[in-house]
């Protein structure tokens, strides 16, 4: 339940940022990366069937509002991405996890190419994550497990490479 509370607490915040202050006045609540990191990685430790698909589905409104909203203080950062990542991997009821965690993984770096921000730069956690999610993956079938492989081996050589400060 706790996931789905604080969603909600967060849908509330986005909907209604105002509240009366006891004094008069109104107190302006926004959501912030924080925020939204904090749901997210509630949903990372869910054991609920899909909750690794709504922690996927906040990394991806936060995405949407940074880029429209230049003033957006919901950027997402390298702890949103890892959280979205981790989740994904372990998931049981996510089938292709290498597939969708790889390209989690690219969004992080176009956001990251984009912007030249530290706070996006990928590491060598979210590299592990997806090669762990390609691990997860060989309880899937054949074709899974191909696709997996074929992560597996482009991630690798990624980091091999040394992109982004990493060997």
């Amino acid at each position: 339940d706790a996931p789905l509370k604080a969603e909600g607490l967060l849908r509330k915040l986005e909907t209604n940022p105002q509240y009366p202050k006891q004094r008069g006045g109104m107190l302006i609540v926004r959501p912030n990366r924080l925020s939204f990191n904090t749901v997210i990685n509630s949903w990372a430790k869910s054991r609920k069937p899909k909750s690794a698909v709504y922690a996927e589905n906040l990394l991806i409104r936060m995405i949407k509002s940074y880029q429209s909203d230049p003033f957006s203080t919901v950027k997402p950062d390298v702890i949103t991405f890892s959280s979205v990542l981790n989740a994904l991997a372990k998931s049981k009821a996510t089938g292709f996890k290498a597939e969708k965690c790889k390209s989690v993984l690219n969004s992080m770096i176009t956001l990251y190419e984009d912007d030249g921000s530290s706070d996006t730069k990928p590491n060598v956690i979210c590299y592990n994550t997806v090669l762990n999610a390609c691990a997860f993956s060989a309880r899937g079938g054949p074709d899974e497990r191909r696709k997996a492989l074929s992560v597996a081996v482009e991630t690798f050589n990624e980091l091999r490479r040394g992109q982004f400060g990493l060997s």
